[in-house]
């Protein structure tokens, strides 16, 4: 019985290290359980986020195509009048037309040019629609770390030049 005494301290001792062993090995499970939980969890929400800003930049082209169309189904109109003193009429109507150009319905007009001495010119023209080209997109995306919110900002550029119809009308010499 002393023997089983004397080795007690021992037994004790191996008993200690495979406890401590084994909840080590347990708290390594559980650490890589709660890793793989926290990826996951991570992808779900970068899935999410990617679902939404691509939801958030088909709403944006939407909107803008919308805000283009009447441009597609109508054209502008640049008058310049030399000298500028005279009045502009389109199909006998007297018009103030802007520095940036008038917008018309596609079709054919009459533009005439009218001078305070009764001097006249008139132009038979065709209003083509202002946007004859397609519409090119440019996204600009980068992501924002600083102040550790990690948020992505997109800026969405579009290119649609406008072609206006430009009409000079010169006073004729009398």
């Amino acid at each position: 019985m002393p023997e089983r005494i004397r080795n007690l301290p021992v037994l004790v001792l191996v008993f200690s290290i495979c406890v401590f062993l084994m909840q080590a090995g347990c708290e390594n499970r559980g650490a890589n359980v709660s890793r793989r939980v926290k990826a996951s969890q991570l992808e779900k929400e970068g899935d999410q986020a990617e679902e939404e800003y691509y939801a958030k930049l088909d709403r944006r082209m939407r909107q803008t195509e919308r805000m283009l169309e009447p441009y597609r189904r109508n054209g502008l109109v640049k008058v310049t009048v030399e000298p500028p003193d005279g009045e502009i009429y389109i199909d006998a109507g007297l018009v103030s037309i802007p520095e940036k150009g008038l917008m018309l319905p596609i079709g054919t007009y009459t533009i005439k040019g009218l001078w305070p001495d009764g001097s006249e010119v008139s132009k038979r023209v065709f209003v083509t629609p202002a946007l004859q080209q397609v519409v090119s997109w440019k996204w600009d995306t980068s992501r924002h770390v600083s102040g550790g919110s990690g948020n992505e900002k997109s800026n969405i550029h579009f290119d649609a030049p406008l072609s206006p119809v430009n009409v000079v009308l010169t006073k004729p010499e009398s």
